[in-house]
């Protein structure tokens, strides 16, 4: 609610069409993201507003697999 509130671009619940915003926040629900993690951020285009993953949200996403047991990163010098 608070993310959809006081986004930089304005009240996206008074800007955004409803669907719109059931959509993007079953979206989040499903993956199990959560905006106040900085997982997923609220974009608005237009009259709607679409849930887009970030890079965190992705991490969590990927550690649910069970194949999958850590994720790292290694800086690549040439």
């Amino acid at each position: 609610y608070y993310a959809l509130k006081n986004s930089s671009s304005g009240n996206l619940l008074q800007m955004c069409t409803q669907d719109s915003i059931y959509n993007a926040l079953l979206d989040m629900v499903t993956q199990g993201l959560s905006p106040a993690k900085t997982q997923c951020y609220f974009i608005p285009y237009g009259n709607t507003v679409k849930l887009t993953r970030s890079y965190f949200g992705t991490m969590k996403v990927v550690k649910q697999l069970p194949e999958v047991k850590d994720i790292y990163a290694e800086v690549i010098y040439e």
